[in-house]
């Protein structure tokens, strides 16, 4: 390392005002000796620098993706330190006086000055997590393979668990740029309730990505909002009460939104106001159908074979019609839907990632290197954990595996059984490897040599579990409080609009049975049952809709 060199480079970057640097050398990730010393000596020159370094946020081979997660580590990481600081700030003048966590990616949490040092960890950690959280109500309502769809106002996301697990990705990208950290396997697309609807010069009907954010929002808000959106749609189909949402806290203007969906959809289409909203349904809900098959179909699953747990503002509302249209049989809508990304993070454990490159062929690995590698990172866990204050006894580590055919460029994630990594491991390890290469990609070659890429282990502190409340026990029929009114709403298997009921959420009880058509409404979410489709309210408050 050339330390003169190193020092004129901080120097110089001092004098342009940079405010944060990345710092990423070749092959740090096999000996980070030089890394380390180079951003002592950028401590010692530039101080006030906000400086990544890339050995503590990825060791791992692959040095454009590991250059890249840096570098947007390094590009966040001001605005987000900031935010943390102010965030603590408040809660202290607030007189609160406990440690701050915040959520990761991979539905996890870490201390805030972890997150603060390594914000690259946290970009997803909002949708993260509501996967978690739809492990966990799905698990707890006897259904270990559901796919959670969640819909807000700008995006959709899709999240898949499968046999109790969530699916972890090590190779995911935001606008296109590689980020080599752990995250939740989530699929994103801009569909949600604010999504923008127009007509092109040649007639087509295009919805989204573009969004009305919650500022000014849809046009039937109120808001200064002009350009019809889904929920404007949805309100012209009678699926919304105009009268109570959010709770009743907030009116909708049906007028404005008629308006605006007759002269901006309507009338350039050529079609009835009805036909106009419901295309806008239409186009909508076959992107987020789409969405659900690139982490169900194209990763060699059936989406029929899943729940659909749908939560967001708006996933309750076209819940069912995507589970119509992907043959999935049941919905389950679970409590607070609107909120039900905040309830995950109550439910997440803490949670280390570590790994290590050992690119070498399976058939010539030093088994006891291996074994030292797992030994050095269960030390590592385990002396960050209890630095987060979590009790030995609380702490958990699992081991994986990156392999991949000899040949091959991407690889496939195994999990390691526990003990002494020997012979007898790897020939465990390398049937599930074709097991998982048959179950992702089709097919699989049990006679060709495989090599393995990098050891994983993931460390785990257990939080205390959260006791979901229960509903009173009802009969089978809801109590007549329950129904707010009976309104008009539109639904195209029914052949157009249809008298149903609207049903207060809050008020039904364990056990109470809908049939469809009806709207059940709540604060922060429609859950709209379609003809074809029955409910029932479980004891926890969480509702579940099959197709008859």
């Amino acid at each position: 390392l050339d330390e003169a060199e190193v020092r004129q480079v901080a120097r110089a970057l001092k004098a342009q005002g940079v405010e944060s640097i990345a710092l990423c050398f070749l092959h740090s990730y096999a000996n980070p000796a030089h890394e380390e010393r180079a951003a002592a000596i950028l401590a010692q020159e530039f101080p006030q620098a906000a400086v990544s370094v890339s050995s503590r946020i990825v060791r791992e081979w692959r040095e454009y993706e590991r250059t890249s997660t840096t570098a947007i580590n390094a590009f966040i990481m001001p605005v987000v330190g900031r935010y943390l600081s102010m965030l603590q700030e408040h809660l202290a003048e607030r007189r609160y006086r406990h440690p701050l966590f915040v959520n990761q990616s991979s539905g996890g949490i870490i201390p805030a000055d972890t997150a603060r040092h390594q914000p690259v960890r946290t970009i997803m950690s909002g949708p993260a997590g509501g996967a978690v959280c739809t492990a966990y109500i799905g698990q707890a309502a006897g259904f270990p393979d559901v796919i959670g769809f969640d819909m807000g106002g700008t995006s959709t996301d899709v999240s898949l668990t499968h046999a109790g697990r969530t699916r972890v990705t090590v190779e995911a990208k935001i606008e296109g740029h590689p980020i080599l950290v752990p995250m939740i396997d989530i699929h994103s697309i801009g569909a949600g309730g604010g999504s923008l609807a127009r007509v092109d010069a040649v007639g087509t009907l295009l919805v989204g990505p573009q969004s009305a954010g919650a500022d000014p929002g849809p046009v039937c808000y109120g808001r200064g909002g002009t350009q019809p959106t889904v929920t404007d749609a949805n309100l012209v189909l009678g699926r919304i009460d105009p009268t109570y949402f959010l709770g009743g806290a907030m009116a909708l203007d049906e007028a404005s939104a008629k308006r605006a969906l007759e002269e901006q959809v309507a009338k350039p289409l050529g079609l009835p106001l009805v036909q106009a909203a419901e295309g806008m349904i239409r186009v909508v809900n076959t992107k987020m159908a789409y969405a659900i098959r690139a982490l169900t179909v194209q990763k060699g699953l059936d989406p029929k074979d899943f729940v659909l747990l749908a939560f967001g503002g708006a996933g309750p509302m076209h819940a069912c019609a995507l589970a119509a249209e992907l043959d999935i049989p049941r919905v389950l809508v679970p409590i607070v839907p609107g909120a039900f990304s905040a309830l995950g993070m109550l439910l997440t454990d803490f949670r280390h990632d570590f790994a290590r490159t050992c690119l070498a062929p399976a058939s010539q690995v030093d088994l006891s290197q291996v074994h030292s590698l797992y030994e050095d990172m269960v030390q590592e866990a385990t002396a960050a954990l209890l630095a987060d204050g979590v009790a030995r006894s609380a702490i958990s580590t699992e081991r994986a595996l990156d392999m991949r055919y000899t040949g091959q460029e991407y690889t496939v994630t195994v999990l390691v059984p526990n003990g002494k990594f020997s012979q007898r491991t790897l020939a465990v390890v390398r049937q599930a490897f074709d097991s998982a290469h048959q179950r992702t990609y089709g097919h699989s070659s049990p006679e060709q040599p495989v090599e393995i890429v990098s050891l994983r282990l993931w460390g785990r502190g257990a939080v205390p579990p959260l006791t979901l409340p229960t509903l009173p026990e009802g009969k089978r029929t809801p109590p007549p409080e329950a129904v707010r009114h009976q309104g008009q709403v539109y639904f195209a298997e029914a052949g157009g609009f249809v008298t149903c009921s609207f049903y207060e959420r809050g008020k039904l009880l364990a056990g109470n049975r809908l049939e469809g058509p009806a709207i059940i409404t709540d604060r922060g979410a429609t859950t709209v049952l379609p003809p074809g489709f029955s409910l029932k309210v479980s004891e926890h408050g969480n509702m579940l809709l099959e197709r008859r």
